[in-house]
């Protein structure tokens, strides 16, 4: 049981982050659709399980391929403002918030423990600032 918490501006696309990943092969990755995406839904928070180097496909979603879960945002995610993204993770659940405010709460059970960091592909980019990553009690 983990929070994480760290401030990220979007610069191009939609970069991620990871958490519980046993290897480069399993994991849960989350996506931060901005206003301008064009590979996932606009202001978005996409959902993946990448389970033996494979995305796990519950949604059959064109606009959103591979992904487990898609989250409209209430807010214009713009490439020029920094967000403060602070995700908990407790047993099967893992919570975002963005500004403070819940965006979203998932349930799994495919992985239950792991390591976390971020993502990006060769479209994407962002600057990430001041991590936190903690036990929670």
């Amino acid at each position: 049981n983990i929070k994480v918490e760290f401030d990220i501006k979007v610069k191009k696309e939609s970069p991620g982050w990871v958490l519980r990943a046993q290897n480069s092969g399993n994991f849960y990755l989350f996506k931060l659709g901005s206003e301008r995406a064009k590979a996932i839904p606009k202001n978005s928070l996409v959902k993946y399980i990448r389970m033996d180097a494979q995305y796990l496909n519950s949604l059959k979603r064109e606009d959103a391929p591979g992904a487990a879960g898609v989250t409209p945002l209430s807010i214009k995610v713009r490439n020029k403002d920094y967000y403060k993204v602070m995700i908990t993770v407790r047993g099967s659940t893992i919570t975002h918030y963005i500004d403070g405010i819940q965006v979203d709460a998932w349930n799994d059970d495919t992985f239950n423990q792991g390591r976390f960091g971020f993502n990006a592909s060769a479209i994407e980019q962002a600057t990430v600032r001041n991590v936190v990553v903690e036990p929670l009690r």
